[in-house]
This record gives C-alpha cells, sequence and structure tokens, in this order.
C-alpha cells in the first residue's frame, strides 16, 4: 500500500501504521468484516511531514471521551425522598395496570389473527 501514497519533499512515511493509514495493519480476512480504527498518529493519511513527525499531527477527530456519570446519593437522603415525594403504592398500581393492559392487547392481536 505504500506505493500508493505520494510523498512530498518532507513528508515520510507514518512510523506506526507504516504506510497502511491503519495500525496493526494485516491482510484482510475474507471472512470476516472488520471495521479497524484510523491510525492515531498519521490521522489515517500513512504519511507525516517533518514539522508533524517531530511534534505531533493535529487531531482531526476528537479522542473518544469516557465520561464517568456515576455519583453517589446518601441511601437515608434517597429514601427520604421517594417517602415524601412519590407514592410507591400509586405507582405499582399503575405498572401493574400497563402490564395487564400489554398483555391483554397481545392477547387480543393473537385471537383476531385466528
Amino acid at each position: 500500500m505504500n506505493n500508493k501514497i505520494e510523498l512530498k519533499d518532507g513528508e515520510t512515511i507514518c512510523p506506526k501504521c507504516k504506510g497502511h493509514k491503519y495500525p496493526d495493519y494485516s491482510e484482510p480476512n475474507k471472512n470476516m468484516m472488520t471495521f479497524p480504527c484510523k491510525c492515531k498518529t498519521c490521522n489515517g493519511e500513512g504519511k507525516l511531514d517533518w514539522i508533524e513527525n517531530v511534534v505531533g499531527k493535529k487531531k482531526k477527530y476528537p479522542e473518544p471521551r469516557i465520561i464517568d456519570a456515576s455519583f453517589k446519593i446518601d441511601d437515608k437522603e434517597f429514601l427520604n425522598f421517594v417517602e415524601n415525594n412519590i407514592d410507591v403504592e400509586k405507582v405499582v398500581n399503575n405498572l401493574v395496570n400497563d402490564i395487564d393492559n400489554n398483555i391483554m392487547n397481545e392477547l387480543l392481536k393473537i385471537e383476531t389473527k385466528k
């Protein structure tokens, strides 16, 4: 694949992907479907100019971020909130009614198909 990359003066083949545009390049297996990630060093271009080779290439795409969405709440505080703000019996009754209605609707669909 290196022969398809046209190098201008001062450009070099990416040392990470060796010009293949994908890290850990290997011949594709015809029996498998793969979705490789582009090389992070060269942004999938397979080459770097001399400045990019020294200081790194400007990222074309932002790095994926992992957001910690976890939080901790005091159990007593939560239970106090539930007791004071939520009618648990009403919530349970609504859920039971919704489940019953869904089951009945599915049974009616089956009966009308016969």
